[in-house]
């Protein structure tokens, strides 16, 4: 069976000292080097912790801890997916207070979506405003996230399409969590201007929340797309 060490730095968390949700999906998917793949998260991921991910003879991967399976990630050929059209990021694009006002959980230390971070990703997604059930976000490049080609590196992609997908399905009244996305890149994502994150409610089904999100580079392009699974829960 063949594995391999992963370390999630602690500067990726979502929730206080665990890791985001889509920085996980990323990290599982540049390991099993597919352009689509579900990633399920079954327990929260430590930070600056080694963690093995294994192969399995079905040809998933599991993410392990001391044993305990932390996340399953599995290729696929495509996401079958309709998305929005393409906004410009000036028009996806609201004010702090705007997002700070619909953030009544409080997730402003989070990595892709914190207010108070100013060396994460910045993604405030809010609702635009001629359309109530879409939501967009300027996704704002900066070189750190960019490889050496001056393309965004895929794992910020993906950590770009968990939490906007968030704030679509609980409109930041409820807390929830990722259990499930399933993400493809189609394009990549030039970083020499903003890109455009969108989404949006596909179902709710008790505690079980499924959004759809989407990136387009700055001029258009769809980079990729995704459909996530949240499950609510009780932050106390």
């Amino acid at each position: 069976m063949q594995q391999q060490t992963l370390i999630i730095p602690a500067r990726f968390n979502g929730p206080p000292d665990i890791a985001n949700g889509g920085i996980v999906v990323g990290a599982m998917a540049e390991t099993s080097k597919g352009r689509c793949c579900t990633v399920t998260l079954k327990a929260p991921t430590p930070l600056d912790t080694p963690l093995l991910v294994k192969q399995h003879e079905d040809g998933s991967q599991g993410l392990y801890l001391e044993g305990e399976l932390l996340a399953t990630s599995q290729n696929a050929d495509s996401l079958n997916l309709s998305v929005p059209d393409f906004l410009p990021p000036e028009q996806a694009a609201e004010t702090l207070d705007q997002y700070r006002e619909l953030d009544s959980v409080g997730v402003g230390e989070c990595f892709v979506c914190g207010s108070n971070r100013h060396d994460g990703l910045r993604v405030f997604a809010t609702k635009t405003k001629t359309d109530s059930t879409l939501y967009a976000a300027k996704f704002p490049m900066h070189p750190d996230f960019l490889g050496v080609d001056g393309y965004v590196q895929p794992l910020f992609i993906y950590a770009a399409l968990d939490c906007p997908g968030y704030f679509a399905v609980t409109d930041g009244d409820d807390y929830a969590l990722l259990g499930r996305m399933t993400a493809e890149i189609t394009a990549p994502c030039k970083g020499d201007k903003d890109g455009t994150v969108l989404a949006w409610e596909i179902d709710r089904d008790g505690r079980k929340l499924t959004s759809g999100t989407a990136v387009y580079d700055c001029e258009g392009t769809l980079v990729a797309k995704a459909v996530s699974v949240w499950i609510k829960i009780d932050p106390k």
